[in-house]
């Protein structure tokens, strides 16, 4: 066994081992954990053995919305939804808090915020950066047709 247990929220129990020369990983029963999980370790690791390039994630400016809060120790991520406000800025909503086995966290999310384990919380009104799930998708489009101000 090469890891036990992340210093992250979520998907703190992905274990990652060799067995057999061959690269296994354990991820979390909770979706939102297992997703980002994979994003973070697997997806890297299998463009590494096929020898493709990774595309690099699409990642927005957003302002947050409330103030998102960090676990003590551990790198968190939250789930974010992306609008629009009257003024063109685009604005980070967290999804459903602390629900990780819920996956209507990831239905509702674009993206997810990062928040380093020596930080204590992104504060409502700072600038953050979001990395979105679908970097294909036309965001252009996307954002103009379901975020038009009211």
């Amino acid at each position: 066994m090469i890891i036990s247990g992340i210093a992250v929220k979520p998907g703190k129990p992905t274990t990652v081992a060799v067995i057999d020369g061959k690269p296994v990983f354990s991820l979390p029963g909770n979706p939102t954990s297992a997703l980002l999980m994979f994003y973070q370790l697997v997806r890297p690791q299998i463009y590494c053995m096929t020898g493709t390039q990774e595309k690099a994630p699409l990642i927005v400016k957003a302002v947050a919305e409330k103030r998102m809060f960090a676990e003590k120790g551990r790198r968190t991520f939250v789930m974010v939804k992306l609008v629009g406000d009257k003024t063109g800025r685009l604005i980070a909503s967290p999804a459903t808090l602390g629900l990780s086995g819920a996956i209507t966290t990831l239905a509702k999310a674009d993206g997810f915020v990062e928040i380093s384990e020596n930080q204590q919380f992104i504060d409502a009104g700072d600038e953050t950066s979001v990395c979105l799930f679908n970097p294909e998708a036309n965001w252009n489009s996307w954002f103009f047709t379901r975020n038009r101000p009211a």
